[in-house]
């Protein structure tokens, strides 16, 4: 193919995987991983630069041979936006004006002839963008400097399309209804196995014939869900749960306000939504602990994690939990999303504990007492209206709720 323009190329590969439960860069088609395959395919377009932004530096290592820069991005677990706003950084300092060309890793459907068809459509100034269904576009993406220009006000886990929903681009789209299927989850992973989109050696055990495999229908009403739950958030944190209404938070997810009432009967269980995906953070973090690890580090480390899921950036994260807890509007969902933690370290530890006429007993004690370790850290958080550090705050919660129970009260400072 013969261009009349160049450009750069970046490869969004930072990420943890927490909901698929391995490291997704590392499946592999006809033995090759998915971070080399996506880098590979963008090399082939011939950039003038390639970029690779990565949350582990050793995932370096399958990029061997390629001629990428690496851009390592230690902010990855507060969202998407990070990479972007290191990827446009990096790329500014080049000082040029060429167009660049984003794409991801988990989208195992991805061609060489979809990337070529979006340089050929490039007229010179307008974003070239993949448009998966009516509703739905993103990544890969062609991208004007003047689209990157505005990378720095990119926040949470969303990238451009927050910037293409303002209306202040007007992007040009190229149809690819397959690359709107994701690899985020074992049910996605084991419909890419079934189909050879993927590689079956590392299938896993959730992905036995006797699971059940979702549509690509049901995979799409899922993205728009979780869509408007992050946009919603977003909102209540900026301007308060009552100020914001349903047709604004229909527009910022970019689909109508009868679209959000199919899923959604009012605000509130928007954030009761929202509080749930932080009940399954906090169980897959259980789950993903050691048989031999301590209750005490693991809890720790499960309270941290859903710390970095609340919100993109501290004075959103801040802005949050003072709604939810202090609220009188929303305070029935935070004591519900309580309700559902302390069900949910009782699964969790009952069959880890020794067994004993008290391992109920000791399940319960574990789940109640790491939930007020939590909640006090957060009390006391809100006092000192965010000047310190959430996480730090909770080590120091669980380190006196211990030191309270094992010592001498008089000892404890």
């Amino acid at each position: 193919m013969t261009r009349r323009f160049s450009h750069d190329a970046v490869l969004l590969g930072a990420g943890g995987s927490a909901r698929l439960g391995q490291p997704k860069q590392e499946l592999t088609i006809d033995g090759e991983p998915l971070l080399r395959r996506a880098a590979r395919l963008l090399a082939e377009t011939k950039p003038t630069r390639l970029f690779v932004v990565l949350g582990d530096r050793g995932m370096a290592t399958h990029l061997n041979g390629l001629n990428a820069n690496i851009i390592e991005n230690p902010d990855w677990p507060q969202g998407l936006s990070t990479s972007v706003r290191s990827a446009a950084r990096a790329i500014q300092s080049h000082k040029t004006t060429r167009p660049v060309l984003f794409s991801g890793v988990d989208q195992c459907r991805l061609q060489l002839p979809h990337l070529d068809a979006l340089l050929r459509t490039w007229a010179g100034t307008r974003d070239v963008v993949t448009r998966y269904d009516a509703e739905s576009y993103g990544i890969p993406a062609l991208i004007s400097r003047h689209t990157l220009a505005q990378a720095d006000n990119l926040t949470g886990d969303r990238g451009f399309g927050q910037i293409w929903q303002q209306g202040t681009e007007n992007p040009i789209f190229v149809d690819a209804p397959e690359l709107g299927f994701d690899l985020d989850t074992p049910a996605q992973l084991a419909i890419a196995i079934r189909h050879g989109w993927i590689d079956g050696r590392r299938r896993t055990a959730t992905a036995r014939e006797d699971v059940r495999i979702p549509g690509l229908r049901e995979l799409k009403q899922a993205r728009v869900r979780t869509k408007l739950i992050a946009e919603a958030m977003h909102l209540f944190a900026g301007r308060g749960f009552e100020a914001v209404t349903v047709d604004e938070i229909a527009a910022a997810a970019g689909v109508s306000r009868r679209t959000l009432f199919r899923y959604f009967d009012t605000k509130g269980d928007i954030v009761f939504a929202w509080a749930s995906t932080m009940t399954d953070v906090l169980r897959e973090t259980m789950a993903q602990a050691a048989p031999d690890e301590q209750p005490g580090p693991a809890m720790r480390r499960a309270f941290t994690t859903v710390i970095k899921r609340i919100a993109p950036t501290t004075k959103e994260c801040l802005a949050l939990v003072r709604l939810i807890e202090q609220s009188p509007a929303l305070r029935v969902h935070s004591l519900r999303k309580y309700a559902a933690w302390e069900e949910s370290i009782i699964d969790a530890w009952r069959d880890r504990l020794p067994a004993s006429d008290n391992t109920h007993l000791a399940a319960s004690v574990l789940a109640r007492s790491s939930i007020a370790a939590f909640r006090a850290a957060l009390e006391e958080w809100l006092r000192c209206d965010g000047r310190t550090a959430l996480a730090p705050l909770l080590a120091r919660t669980f380190e006196l709720q211990r030191d309270i129970f094992d010592k001498d009260l008089h000892s404890v400072s």
